[in-house]
């Protein structure tokens, strides 16, 4: 009888930064604790490692297609499944599901509802499910009409971007034929220029769940407290969670995250969901991804609850006799983006405020830095290229700035050269 394993498969999303490295270790000590062998899949055999494969401490594939080498893998193993390491990975581990038929994950044909914004939109409406008024456009004459249609102020997707990459907001006075033009320069091969949505004003949240056998075992929501494509500039981005006396916009919020997940075909796995709320109460549906929520939500969910959020999608998958401990009794906990204003496009960070300085401040609870002395700063395109986060507990119900926020916000500093 051939041994269990899984793969873990990532693009080129990984990096030095230890809370990266962190992460994939996270889930292939999981693995090996259930007595699974983890192999690392990298598609990308352009992608510079942050450490020779040999140090990953598992069977490592790279390159672009299917190596020999992971099918040999695959054919002496018994693999249970292919988890995606982030957004750029989950359609590579479907065709990796689809080829070797996995019993678990999902097909191709499912991770596109995940991958294509176009096609997840259509399905959400298909689940009965509200979604912003737009449309995807094919021509200059299309986005025009589309844009002036909509009132002048929507939001402009890439139909198989990722997050916020590429996605930008035409307010009524700006010129929609520059606007086209943009669109055009971060066009993706999916024969749509992109997907035109009515901009909806009012709050935004977002949706976490892990499924393990077609069941939720664990759900969470937060609210930004600004709007996420708002994430490079300043104040910074940040969230909270509200895991307490939910409103019924907020509650119908994790009803419709259900009913998409289900509508969408996944049955063991973490989604991750962005919502609108409306200033009627109204929720509307903004766009689902197939894989852990970024940025700083793994670790405000390990405060808030506990939870390891890597070490969990890999137990629910492999363990059917796994169910996340879950300690919800705790305080409501939010987070923010560290950010200097002086940041630069580009150069190298030389000095910043010490965590433990900013650990010391009343109502901070942990601060952290995803970068390090010396590393390189990038414009800010993903929110994984931001300075580093706090976590902090909230006043009230979240809805203004603390004096922890504020007080980081004035005191975090940061030089490059």
């Amino acid at each position: 009888m051939s041994a269990p394993a899984c793969l873990i498969v990532t693009s080129v999303c990984l990096t030095p930064a230890l809370s990266v490295m962190r992460d994939l270790y996270t889930m292939r000590d999981a693995a090996l604790r259930l007595g699974v062998t983890p192999a690392l899949v990298v598609m990308d055999s352009e992608s510079v490692l942050p450490a020779p494969p040999s140090s990953f401490g598992m069977p490592t594939f790279i390159g672009h297609q299917i190596t020999p080498a992971l099918r040999r893998f695959c054919s002496d193993h018994a693999v249970q499944c292919a988890f995606p390491f982030e957004e750029n990975a989950v359609l590579t581990a479907a065709t990796l599901h689809d080829t070797f038929r996995f019993p678990r994950g999902l097909s191709v044909s499912e991770a596109r509802l995940f991958r294509n914004k176009h096609f997840m939109r259509k399905a959400a409406s298909d689940a009965g499910v509200k979604v912003p008024k737009g449309n995807a456009v094919r021509s200059k004459n299309e986005f025009i009409e589309l844009t002036q249609r909509l009132g002048g102020h929507v939001v402009v997707k890439p139909t198989s971007f990722y997050g916020c990459v590429g996605v930008f907001e035409v307010f009524p006075n700006d010129d929609v034929n520059e606007a086209f033009e943009k669109a055009k320069r971060v066009n993706d091969q999916s024969g749509m220029v992109c997907l035109v949505e009515k901009y909806v004003h009012g709050e935004q949240c977002h949706a976490d769940v892990l499924l393990q056998g077609g069941c939720i075992v664990f759900e969470a929501l937060g609210r930004y407290t600004k709007p996420p494509l708002q994430f490079n500039s300043f104040p910074p981005q940040g969230t909270v969670t509200r895991n307490k006396n939910r409103t019924r916009s907020e509650k119908k919020i994790l009803q419709k995250m259900g009913k998409i997940v289900h509508a969408f075909g996944m049955r063991d796995g973490w989604a991750h969901g962005e919502f609108f709320v409306k200033p009627n109460g109204k929720v509307v549906f903004g766009e689902i991804a197939a894989r852990v929520g970024g940025g700083m939500l793994p670790a405000l969910y390990q405060k808030a609850y506990g939870l390891n959020v890597y070490e969990a999608m890999v137990l629910a998958a492999l363990d059917s006799n796994y169910r996340p401990r879950i300690e919800a009794e705790g305080p409501e906990l939010g987070a923010e983006f560290l950010m200097d204003f002086e940041r630069p496009e580009s150069g190298i960070l030389t000095d910043h405020t010490s965590v433990e300085e900013l650990r010391q401040i009343p109502g901070v609870v942990d601060a952290q830095m995803y970068m390090n002395k010396g590393d390189l700063v990038t414009p800010l395109v993903v929110s994984t290229q931001m300075l580093g986060y706090f976590i902090f507990q909230p006043e009230g119900n979240g809805s203004t700035p603390t004096s922890a926020q504020l007080a980081v916000r004035k005191q975090f500093k940061a030089s490059f050269s």
